[in-house]
């Protein structure tokens, strides 16, 4: 929690850090607008909550588990052009090599899981799964999404992972094939990926995405 500490204590923390390793990759837990920690002299990087919170939004439409309310973690429905707008703002915060070091994230310890806002839609978790890989960043999943763990609210976001009983769901392959073609595709590394609003489909409407240039 950076905004918890006076901001001259980072500014010594990064310079110690990377004098130690000039390749480390410092993050801070900060839900909303970032700039003032990613300016260069604290971190590389924060907890990217407005992708995880947007695009289950989206996913889920009307169907959403809104029972949870939080301003930093919000769950309303959005329509495709409103979770691209928020995505286009984020990035627009932000320089290229910031939003390249982002931690991109569906869910945590510290909200709902993204099973249980999506009301257990196991299609809709592949498809923020597959969304989440196609930013730039890293992609990074809470313990247990890659078995459809449910859960709810805090505390039962934090349950045990399910080593003596049977997985709800097997979702490794899939997740695998999304590392697989991040690796192989720079454009989604660099952020080179644009995406857009073309169609409306009910509430979700229909995203393109194209490669800039």
């Amino acid at each position: 929690m950076p905004d918890e500490v006076p901001a001259a204590f980072w500014v010594d923390f990064r310079l110690m850090v990377k004098d130690v390793n000039p390749e480390a990759w410092i993050v801070g837990e900060i839900w909303g607008d970032a700039r003032p920690w990613l300016e260069g002299d604290q971190f590389d990087g924060v907890m990217n909550y407005r992708l995880g919170w947007s695009s289950l939004c989206w996913l889920a439409g009307n169907d959403l588990q809104r029972s949870y309310r939080n301003p930093a973690y919000p769950l309303d429905p959005l329509d495709t052009p409103g979770m691209v707008a928020v995505w286009e703002t984020t990035a627009a915060w932000y320089r290229p090599e910031v939003n390249r070091s982002q931690l991109n994230l569906l869910d945590s310890q510290d909200v709902p899981r993204a099973l249980h806002t999506l009301r257990g839609d196991i299609v809709a978790l592949k498809l923020a799964l597959c969304m989440l890989f196609l930013h730039p960043g890293a992609p990074c999943l809470y313990y247990g999404t890659e078995v459809a763990l449910q859960g709810g609210m805090e505390p039962a976001c934090r349950e045990a992972s399910p080593w003596l009983v049977p997985w709800p769901e097997d979702l490794r392959g899939l997740i695998r094939g999304l590392v697989d073609v991040r690796r192989n595709q720079v454009s989604i590394r660099q952020g080179l990926l644009r995406w857009q609003s073309i169609a409306e489909d009910g509430l979700h409407g229909v995203a393109s995405l194209t490669e800039a240039g």
